[in-house]
C-alpha cells in the first residue's frame, strides 16, 4: 500500500519533495534533515533549533520506540505502530 501511494494522508514522496522544496524557498522557517545526517553529527543540527539536550532525548529512537502510543496502537489502515521502527540504525531500511 505505501509503495502504490496509498496512504490516509496522501502519497508519502508527495509530502517529502514538498518539505524538501519548502525548505530550500525558507530556510529560516522549515528545517529538512535526513536520518543520515542526524546520525552523522547529531549535535550540530539540533544547534540549529536549540534547545539540544531535550530534543536530542525526546527524538531519540529509543524514546519514540518506548511512547504508549507506538507500542499499543494501531495506524489507521490496520498496521501497528511499533511496525515503524527497526534497529535505527543507517542503511537498516536496506
Amino acid at each position: 500500500m505505501f509503495c502504490r501511494g496509498v496512504e490516509s494522508f496522501g502519497p508519502y514522496w508527495d509530502q517529502v519533495l514538498e518539505y524538501r522544496k519548502m525548505s530550500r524557498e525558507r530556510p529560516d522557517k522549515v528545517l529538512f534533515l535526513k536520518y543520515e545526517d542526524l546520525k552523522e553529527d547529531i549535535t550540530t543540527h539540533i544547534k540549529r533549533v536549540g534547545i539540544i539536550d531535550e530534543i536530542s532525548r525526546l527524538c531519540s529512537l529509543q524514546s519514540l520506540k518506548n511512547l504508549k502510543v507506538n507500542k499499543t496502537r494501531k495506524h489507521s489502515c490496520g498496521f501497528k505502530n511499533s511496525t515503524h521502527f527497526r534497529k535505527g540504525e543507517v542503511g537498516d531500511w536496506v
